[in-house]
């Protein structure tokens, strides 16, 4: 039997810390297989789902096992896909979306819009900053004060190992196989400002992160600091860190 490494198709929650969970499923996209993966926070009133994915009604009953879900979180221009139906199954949460997404999204009903201040709902709980650089993702990144875990969605792929011909191709082309880092297509395709983002990630990595969750490949479980920046040495400003 060939091992099977598309840990993504294990839909199960997953308890990472105290009031943290994530829940990945199966995504495709153009025949490559790359799973998505939401993330669950629990404040003082209940949980907030950040990228929310394709829910199937027991994961739904599993979750609000947990807590009433009271926010919903687009966090980037990309992971939006599954809001509406979201939305859906948890009818009074409220929602934040990724700053552009109001234009890219008509349909979609939201109440308010990231920035770099963390609304009340979760502001004990998460620290957050809006990612500039990148026009075309316009990513916001978490950070859950209490495990010490940097929450991002698609500024870094931590792809180990891949069995699926096509995924493995495409991921190996795009450098993004068996390295946590960002992608060859976000780097030269999605990065226009280098200077401004090379800023902003000089102030994540003030944070003290030690765990990394990704939405493509696997939850980094420690020294995350250090491997972001790694993965960013390219970038003068964090040359000099």
């Amino acid at each position: 039997m060939v091992k099977q490494l598309y840990y993504y198709t294990m839909n199960n929650l997953t308890r990472l810390a105290e009031g943290l969970w994530t829940q990945p499923f199966p995504f495709s996209v153009g025949g490559c297989q790359l799973g998505t993966r939401s993330t669950i926070v629990k404040t003082d009133t209940g949980l907030t789902i950040i990228s929310p994915g394709p829910f199937s009604k027991n994961q739904v009953a599993e979750i609000q096992e947990l807590g009433p879900v009271v926010g919903l979180v687009a966090p980037n221009l990309m992971h939006h896909l599954f809001m509406a139906e979201a939305q859906k199954h948890f009818p009074e949460a409220r929602v934040w979306i990724a700053s552009g997404l109001e234009q890219k999204r008509k349909d979609l009903k939201f109440d308010d819009v990231l920035t770099d201040e963390s609304p009340e709902l979760w502001r004990d709980e998460m620290e957050q900053i809006c990612v500039p650089g990148f026009p075309r993702l316009n990513e916001t990144a978490f950070f859950h004060k209490s495990s010490r875990t940097l929450i991002l969605t698609d500024l870094v792929f931590n792809f180990e190992a891949m069995d699926h011909t096509l995924t493995r191709w495409v991921l190996r082309m795009n450098g993004a196989l068996g390295r946590f880092g960002p992608s060859r297509l976000l780097r030269y395709f999605f990065l226009q400002d280098q200077a401004v983002f090379s800023v902003v990630l000089a102030k994540i990595l003030e944070w003290d992160i030690e765990s990394v969750i990704v939405a493509h490949g696997k939850v980094l479980q420690s020294n995350g600091r250090n491997a972001l920046r790694e993965a960013y040495c390219w970038l003068p400003t964090i040359q000099s860190h």
